[in-house]
């Protein structure tokens, strides 16, 4: 091979790997699901990186209960490993419906990690759950406002979901 050759192919690495970088949130845009979920955030403002507001949803905080068994009997090992949270609708909104540890065969389901177990305000053992949706940037000076409405309970996210990956298209 040529040493042209080489310079071109060496230079289109770099545009591929960037390319299949947005395979993933390009193809959930396009065909993915929409739904709405309801959010709880508790920060607005980063001082590096301007306002936003950091969203915790209500399908985040599992019962240990609801978890399939082997979850349960061994919830530490379970740290870090993919579950599957099934989602069902419930009026406008979407909600939790089962978890499971291998991917459902239908309906809309989000893929998430296990990052600790925890006792909520009731004394019920629930366990946490990433869905790397967390985090939502917002027009400067507005992320207190998106705060002001959450602890009204009037904000909800609105998501697409293709094949258990989500992507966060707008709080409201």
């Amino acid at each position: 091979m040529d040493t042209k050759r080489k310079y071109i192919l060496a230079s289109l690495i770099p545009v591929i790997i960037l390319l299949g970088m947005c395979v993933k949130p390009v193809t959930t845009l396009l065909f993915g699901q929409e739904v709405l979920l309801k959010t709880a955030p508790f920060d607005p403002r980063d001082l590096f990186r301007g306002d936003h507001v950091i969203l915790n949803y209500q399908i985040s905080n599992i019962p240990v209960a609801m978890l399939p068994f082997e979850i349960e009997e061994e919830k530490y090992s379970f740290r870090t490993k993919d579950v599957y949270v099934v989602l069902k609708k419930t009026g406008d909104y979407y909600d939790l419906d089962a978890v499971k540890l291998s991917k459902p065969d239908a309906g809309p389901y989000l893929k998430g990690k296990i990052k600790y177990f925890s006792t909520n305000e009731t004394g019920q053992e629930v366990a946490h759950i990433d869905y790397s949706l967390d985090k939502f940037f917002v027009p400067e000076k507005t992320g207190s406002e998106l705060e002001e409405k959450s602890r009204q309970g009037d904000l909800t996210a609105r998501v697409k979901i293709f094949n258990g990956y989500a992507y966060l298209i707008s709080i409201e």
